[in-house]
């Protein structure tokens, strides 16, 4: 019987285990379904961005028109939103960073330039938005970073110091 016992244990234990193995393989392929079908769009989310950028540099070049009752002008208008809100319908998002910390996740530093009314560091020129799909970068937002300053460095190594000795 003890033998026979330990068989049974043992086998038990392997169909247990199969088990469970299973559930994981299931939950895996769950998981990478769901984002399969989250990030399914992404390749022509990336081929109609240009779409939309070539709407936002018509509807930039002839912002005089605005306001005017031009059919045309109106028209455009109408189209990007449209086309931003679809965009949006699935989980594509425009990444507008101005005024915000630089994320090198997040943005493409073209250029740096001094901007006294800005903090260093911080997006002060947005050339090109930039777009993501749920949590993934799509295209990074290509921007102006304004330089740092060597004051604000020694403020910020002060602060740092000041909240240091309160900590002890």
């Amino acid at each position: 019987m003890c033998i026979r016992d330990r068989q049974m244990s043992s086998l038990k234990e392997k169909a247990l285990g199969a088990i469970d193995e299973a559930a994981a393989t299931r939950k895996r392929i769950e998981k990478e379904k769901e984002q399969m079908k989250a990030y399914a769009v992404s390749e022509f989310a990336k081929e109609i961005l240009e779409t939309v950028d070539n709407l936002g540099r018509a509807l930039e070049s002839c912002k005089d028109r605005a306001g005017k009752n031009d059919n045309l002008y109106d028209g455009v208008v109408a189209t990007e939103k449209i086309l931003l809100k679809t965009l949006e319908k699935f989980g594509i998002h425009q990444i507008k960073p101005l005024k915000e910390q630089f994320d090198p996740n997040q943005h493409e530093a073209l250029m740096q330039y001094d901007d006294p009314n800005l903090p260093g560091g911080s997006v002060g020129i947005i050339l090109s938005v930039g777009y993501k799909i749920q949590d993934r970068v799509l295209r990074p937002a290509k921007v102006g970073v304004v330089l740092e300053r060597p004051d604000e460095k020694k403020n910020e190594q002060a602060k740092k110091a000041v909240s240091y000795t309160h900590l002890t």
